[in-house]
């Protein structure tokens, strides 16, 4: 099984860039590309919950399992 990161997908539907997410994340804008494109190794609750709370959505909205 794979995660799927659907970040981008729910930044553009919010209408949000990733030049907007770094600060409010607290993170670098490198990082916030590591993160949206699935690359990154990890995620911080509070970072998820602040991401969540942006986007609108729950963290599930977010990550998806999928088959390979």
């Amino acid at each position: 099984m794979q995660i799927k990161v659907n970040i981008k997908t729910r930044m553009a539907e919010a209408g949000i860039r990733g030049r907007q997410l770094a600060p409010l994340l607290n993170i670098t804008e490198p990082n916030v590309s590591l993160l949206i494109n699935g690359k990154s190794k990890s995620i911080s609750y509070k970072q998820m919950a602040t991401l969540c709370q942006i986007l609108n959505c729950q963290p599930n909205d977010l990550f998806e399992l999928v088959q390979p």
